[in-house]
């Protein structure tokens, strides 16, 4: 009797270690885990913030950017309501001269789009919470780039012009005529776009700026 019951002290003793053994094991793997968990959002959060700091430096930098080519083309528009009202003035060509000044002194500045383009292509976006800043965000990532591309092909049809310009003078007329013609919506649609470009860069700063995450 007292053997069955050395018997059975010893497999209770045997048992309570091993169970002792194993929820020392899985507590030391649930902190493992949490501790891995932790670790891993920390660094997904100081990610995504390296990634935004980005993005508001490259705001930063563009706001400057489109102040410079919203006064190129507030005289790209100057010049065009110029060339409407003399159409039929052959006395307009002498205002080449103030053309060419101002031609040579202005063109479209390119604006930077790198660090938005990384923060989309990287993933991290799904990580803001702020659904409307995450839309604003996209939305004017669009937008910049469909800036660009439209200012950028004004810019290169009005190179394109000016050369022709320049190796057939007398047969041109009226500086551009032609050209500020055809882009007068084109100019106007830009300058929109800049000013409206601008105040809703500046209206994701400020909300960059407070964003906790």
């Amino acid at each position: 009797m007292k053997k069955i019951i050395s018997v059975s002290k010893r497999k209770i003793v045997k048992f309570v270690k091993f169970t002792r053994e194993l929820a020392i094991i899985t507590i030391g793997v649930g902190i493992a885990l949490f501790a891995g968990d932790l670790l891993s959002n920390r660094n997904t959060k100081q990610d995504l913030r390296a990634h935004l700091e980005l993005v508001k430096l490259e705001f930063y930098g563009n706001i400057p950017l489109l102040r410079q080519n919203l006064d190129f083309f507030t005289r790209e528009i100057d010049y065009a309501c110029f060339v409407m009202r003399n159409v039929n003035n052959p006395n307009a060509v002498d205002s080449l001269s103030y053309f060419n000044r101002i031609y040579s002194s202005i063109t479209w500045y390119d604006l930077h789009l790198d660090a938005i383009d990384l923060f989309f292509s990287s993933g991290r976006a799904h990580l803001i919470r702020d659904k409307k800043l995450l839309l604003g965000l996209a939305s004017l990532n669009s937008r910049s780039h469909f800036l660009e591309d439209r200012a950028s092909r004004y810019n290169s049809d009005k190179d394109s012009e000016g050369r022709r310009f320049r190796l057939h003078p007398q047969t041109t007329g009226l500086p551009f005529q032609n050209f500020y013609i055809q882009h007068r919506s084109d100019l106007k649609i830009i300058k929109r776009n800049i000013n409206n470009l601008l105040a809703s860069l500046e209206e994701a700063l400020e909300i960059l700026e407070n964003l906790r995450l």
